[in-house]
């Protein structure tokens, strides 16, 4: 349930991240098996991270200032 959350997020970010990721472990001149494992072991974890701290930092805010605003008719009062 928590990565349904973050979904969103994470398919917009991930290959973007998983780019930078690579580019970041061609950099540190690893041997060919432990860069392939390195850049996507970091792939995943700064895809997750901006994922999450999308979910926290804004679309969670987001949803709950819109349920304010415009409630929905399951939650109305009968």
């Amino acid at each position: 349930r928590s990565i349904g959350m973050v979904s969103y997020s994470l398919y917009l970010f991930h290959y973007p991240l998983a780019i930078v990721s690579e580019e970041i472990v061609a950099k540190l001149h690893l041997p060919r098996r432990a860069d392939a494992v390195s850049g996507v072991l970091l792939g995943l974890a700064l895809s997750f991270a901006v994922a999450y701290g999308l979910w926290y930092g804004m679309e969670s805010r987001i949803l709950h200032w819109k349920d304010r605003k415009v409630p929905s008719p399951a939650n109305a009062d009968a």
